[in-house]
């Protein structure tokens, strides 16, 4: 079958618009498809967009949070470490005090365990001290001792008028003594080293030693304590002029307080405690106070002999005395127990003699207080094993002297008062005999007043 032009446009035409009917219809679907899920992909989109949008505010108010939170912490931070640097140089403080503190705490132990030490040693030394019981004042000397001048230099005698008995009257001796050498024109001077002070007050009043003790300075005691350097003091500046021995004679007096300034000595010198630093001091050596005070050349030129009158114990009186004495002249009465205490006594001068003076020796015995002017033949028994006994100890035997002295009722008067002006005569001619015998007994270098007395002579010019 043949289809016409027109035929054909016709069916173009209807088909042409049946396509663009269908296209038409096309597109009215795809709109409306894409008008309804444009619609559904703006609400997702403003949902997703609301969504993020309270997702970025929460995430700002998080980082709002977390930058508050963080600058809190900064500020935390910031206070804690200057805490930190607060409490580091507390630290640093505490540690310099804790440094500090523990160096204090070594000193202090270190100055405990030297004074737990020294009372160790101060408790030995006392021990050792209580061991040696008697023979304390005889141990060997310290170093640096001062010089024991020997006799042919200074030339004048010292004495220790001494027996390790009491009552055998050594304080009668030596005044008495010391008045028969000033006659000759010897100047005497006396150490009272008693602690009841005998010897001084024969020659000087209660009322007046009560008054120089208030004002100080002129006593045994004050010679015995050295000064606040720890240098021991000037004799002479302690003496005191005896008018009723003579113008040249001088008086060491004491009273009964010296046992105080012994006692203080004898402490210093279990402890060899000595100087203004009140500590161990080798180089003080308390029995040789005397010693240096009487070997001075100001002292010995200035007299011509030292008679000291001892107490009858070996304290530190008496070792001073020994210390610096050249001989030992021992008192001693007639009767037994006397006699037996004069062994003894040279067995202490021995010791002495080996450890402390080697100078020292036995210058004789007086027998004092005899019944007559001479001995009876019962108290010469009582002397008869005597020198063997001395020959034994003391290797010769001790001289006796000749002249005894007598119980005279003019003795024992004097003990209340030296009194020259009424001296009994027979008793001061059985002294001048004593003092006779006394110079005889001394070595010739010793100083003689005639000396003194032609040194003062003038010079004669042409003879005339």
């Amino acid at each position: 079958m043949t289809i016409t032009l027109e035929q054909a446009l016709a069916i173009a035409g209807s088909a042409v618009t049946a396509i663009t009917f269908l296209v038409g219809g096309i597109d009215f679907l795809i709109r409306r498809w894409l008008q309804r899920h444009r619609y559904e992909l703006v609400l997702t989109l403003n949902q997703q967009i609301a969504t993020l949008h309270n997702e970025t505010h929460n995430r700002s108010a998080e980082r709002d949070t977390a930058l508050h939170d963080l600058a809190t912490t900064a500020a935390t931070l910031a206070n804690t470490t200057a805490a930190l640097a607060t409490s580091s140089a507390d630290n640093t403080s505490l540690n310099g005090a804790n440094a500090d503190l523990a160096g204090k705490l070594t000193e202090a132990n270190l100055k405990i365990t030297d004074a737990a030490q020294r009372s160790h040693a101060h408790d030995t030394r006392v021990q050792r001290a209580l061991e040696l019981e008697g023979a304390l004042w005889t141990q060997p000397t310290m170093a640096n001792t001062p010089k024991f001048v020997p006799l042919a230099e200074r030339r004048t005698p010292v004495v220790s008028v001494l027996n390790l008995k009491g009552g055998v009257g050594k304080t009668t001796i030596t005044a008495y003594l010391a008045k028969a050498l000033s006659r000759q024109g010897y100047r005497v001077l006396l150490v009272d080293l008693d602690l009841q002070g005998s010897l001084s007050s024969l020659f000087v009043s209660t009322l007046e030693l009560a008054r120089l003790s208030k004002e100080g300075g002129r006593f045994l005691k004050e010679l015995l304590t050295p000064d606040e350097k720890g240098k021991p003091g000037n004799l002479l500046e302690h003496t005191l002029p005896v008018p009723q021995l003579g113008p040249h004679a001088r008086l060491v007096p004491t009273t009964d307080t010296l046992a105080y300034a012994e006692l203080s000595e004898t402490v210093k010198w279990l402890f060899r405690v000595g100087g203004k630093e009140k500590k161990w001091n080798g180089r003080r050596d308390g029995r040789m106070i005397l010693r240096r005070a009487l070997h001075r050349p100001a002292v010995y030129k200035k007299f011509d002999v030292v008679l000291m009158d001892c107490p009858p114990l070996l304290n530190l009186c008496c070792a001073n005395a020994l210390a610096a004495s050249d001989y030992v002249l021992a008192p001693v009465t007639p009767s037994m127990k006397a006699i037996e205490r004069v062994t003894p006594l040279i067995k202490r001068v021995l010791e002495v003699q080996s450890d402390v003076n080697k100078h020292l020796r036995m210058l004789g015995i007086v027998v004092n207080n005899t019944r007559h002017k001479g001995l009876t033949d019962q108290e010469n028994d009582l002397f008869l094993a005597l020198p063997e006994q001395c020959l034994t100890i003391y290797g010769h035997d001790v001289y006796r002297f000749d002249t005894s002295i007598p119980n005279r009722v003019a003795v024992r008067d004097q003990e209340k008062g030296f009194d020259s002006e009424n001296e009994d005569t027979d008793l001061r001619d059985t002294f001048e005999q004593l003092a006779n015998e006394f110079i005889k007994k001394l070595p010739g270098v010793c100083r003689h007043p005639d000396e003194r007395i032609k040194a003062k002579k003038p010079k004669t010019i042409g003879g005339m």
